[in-house]
């Protein structure tokens, strides 16, 4: 007898067509997230800190080799993504796609701590490396994050972790338009106004804000 959606494991439902918008993790839910990886899925708990602090997608996170990774000069270099076949290299998405990124204090420990803990150290070694020295599948990947998701009981993909970025980036840094295009690899500033229109929004408000507060404040009069 077959059983009902509901009785299904997530990656056993039939797949939706439709992708959902990105949502942005505060600060308090992406720490949680990051614990309950650890925890839960421990063996995939750097390539979620990866994701979380590089806005990568998933497939270009998972196709980085340590040859990629410059962790003297806290750089990820990145040209390749793991192709569909969870096997070959392809080119990342676009031109624009081919970029240098910067690794934050707390990814460059955890990645320390990974190699430390890795068989598998060599320049042409995956990062992210399965049995065999072979790259951890995608939808492995996927399923692992959904258990996180599951016990935190929140809808998490991994495009939410590029989505938080690029608004930490506009709100909190105020990085400009081209600072941000040139991380998240778009191809044209367009894209990159088009889908954080809302946080570049936000910022300005803020902006606004402070300003006002010091006119009431009297500063600057």
């Amino acid at each position: 007898m077959a059983r009902s959606s509901a009785a299904l494991q997530r990656h056993e439902r039939p797949k939706q067509k439709a992708k959902r918008a990105g949502r942005r993790l505060s600060p308090a839910e992406l720490d949680a997230v990051i614990e309950t990886a650890e925890s839960l899925v421990p063996s995939f708990a750097p390539l979620i800190v990866l994701l979380a602090f590089t806005g990568l997608r998933a497939r270009e996170a998972l196709g980085l080799r340590w040859q990629d990774i410059d962790l003297d000069n806290a750089t990820i270099r990145l040209r390749w993504q793991l192709a569909k076949d969870d096997r070959t290299y392809v080119p990342v998405k676009t031109d624009a796609g081919v970029r240098d990124l910067p690794i934050l204090p707390q990814l460059r420990r955890r990645l320390v701590e990974h190699r430390l803990a890795s068989p598998w150290t060599r320049p042409g070694d995956r990062v992210f490396a399965a049995t065999g020295g072979k790259p951890k599948a995608y939808r492995n990947a996927r399923r692992a994050l959904e258990k996180v998701s599951d016990a935190l009981e929140i809808d998490l993909a991994s495009h939410d972790f590029r989505r938080s970025l690029a608004s930490y980036l506009i709100i909190a840094a105020r990085a400009d338009e081209g600072a941000v295009t040139g991380l998240l690899g778009h191809a044209n500033i367009a894209t990159t106004r088009r889908l954080y229109a809302a946080d570049w929004r936000e910022a300005e408000e803020r902006n606004a804000l402070v300003l006002r507060q010091l006119a009431d404040a009297g500063i600057g009069q």
